[in-house]
Formats: C-alpha cells, sequence, structure tokens
C-alpha cells in the first residue's frame, strides 16, 4: 500500500489473499519463485488487479483458485500497459489471464494451466505480447470447452514461442486466417488428446 512509482516490493515465501492491486509503476516480485501464493477469498474474483496501470512488473508469484477459495481470474488487466513473468495461474473459472480495454504489455515465461475457463483471454483495444509462456490443460470441463487462447478482434496479440496443449478447443475460433497462420508458425501446438 505504501508502495510509490520505481519501487520494487518483494514478497516473502508464504499465503497471501487477492485480489493484489496494481498499483503505477510498482515492480512486484516474488522473493522466491512460485513461494508466494495469492488466493482470491472465499468471494471469489481476482487474484491480481491492473486498472489503469501503465507501468509495473509482477514477478514470480503462483496464483491458485479452489473450490473453498474460488478464482475468477488470475490475472486481470484493464487498460493497462504492465509485464507479467515467471507467474503460474491454475484453477481460475473464467481465465487465468483476462486483459481488455486497451492494454498492451508483455506476458513471459508464464505457466497458465489447469483452469476450467480458458487459459489467457484478449479482448477489446488490447495489443499485449505473449511469449515463451505455457498454456496447458485449461477449459476442459465436459460441456464447456474453452480454448487456451481465446482473442476477441479488434484485440490482436502478438503470440511468440508459446507452448499452447491439452486445452478443450485447439482452434482460434473465426479470426483472419492469416493472423492464424501467423500464430501457427510462430509457437507451438498440440491438440487435446
Amino acid at each position: 500500500e505504501n508502495a510509490h512509482p520505481g519501487d520494487t516490493v518483494q514478497a516473502p515465501p508464504g499465503q497471501y489473499g487477492g485480489p493484489v492491486e496494481l498499483k503505477e509503476g510498482v515492480n512486484l516480485v516474488s522473493e522466491q519463485p512460485g513461494a508466494a501464493v495469492v488466493h482470491a477469498g472465499a468471494a471469489g474474483g481476482a487474484g491480481f488487479v491492473a486498472r489503469g496501470v501503465h507501468s509495473g512488473t509482477l514477478t514470480g508469484f503462483r496464483v491458485e483458485g479452489s473450490p473453498a477459495e474460488p478464482l475468477d481470474y488470475g490475472v486481470l488487466l484493464a487498460d493497462s500497459n504492465i509485464e507479467v513473468d515467471d507467474v503460474e495461474i491454475t484453477g481460475a473459472r473464467e481465465c487465468g489471464i483476462r486483459i481488455e480495454g486497451a492494454s498492451r504489455g508483455a506476458f513471459r515465461a508464464n505457466y497458465i494451466h489447469g483452469n476450467s475457463g480458458c487459459g489467457i483471454s484478449v479482448a477489446g483495444q488490447s495489443y499485449p505480447r505473449l511469449a515463451g509462456n505455457r498454456i496447458s490443460a485449461n477449459g476442459t470441463v465436459r460441456g464447456a470447452l474453452r480454448r487456451g487462447v481465446e482473442i476477441a478482434p479488434p484485440a490482436a496479440p502478438a503470440l511468440d514461442n508459446n507452448v499452447i496443449y491439452g486445452n478443450g478447443i485447439s482452434d482460434f475460433g473465426s479470426l483472419p486466417a492469416e493472423y492464424v497462420a501467423e500464430i501457427a508458425r510462430k509457437n507451438i501446438f498440440e491438440a487435446r488428446p
């Protein structure tokens, strides 16, 4: 709460209640990758939220939901431009990461898995960069299958070197053929078994 733009806040290993509101220009880092774990709490919601945040980083956290502590989104960005690196998200009902509004930013080396909703959803006028993420086993609930990455035009994220496999739906829906071909060329895919 007392952090100012340019500050780096290191979270020691432990369990933390969400939602954690990200602040302008603040770098939030887990001291040990995966050892600072954020839950949404009994009311549900998101692990981390950024609204109108134009700089800052989120690094090394684990975000998880459970029946006792439901999680709608691991990370929710609205009209924001932050960097999210080396974050693990599991157990989200709606999406591991939701990017909406006019968001940019970069999402690198994250592990998005085991979410009953989609892995990553990008909507609105958002153009983030998704690079080197592992997106697997999302949206596999029978009768409610979802994609690993859901893109709602006019959103057009840049996807590079992601590994996308074992999700409920393996295609990209009705996106333009040239865009889908570019995504297919720059990423690694494996269909759901």
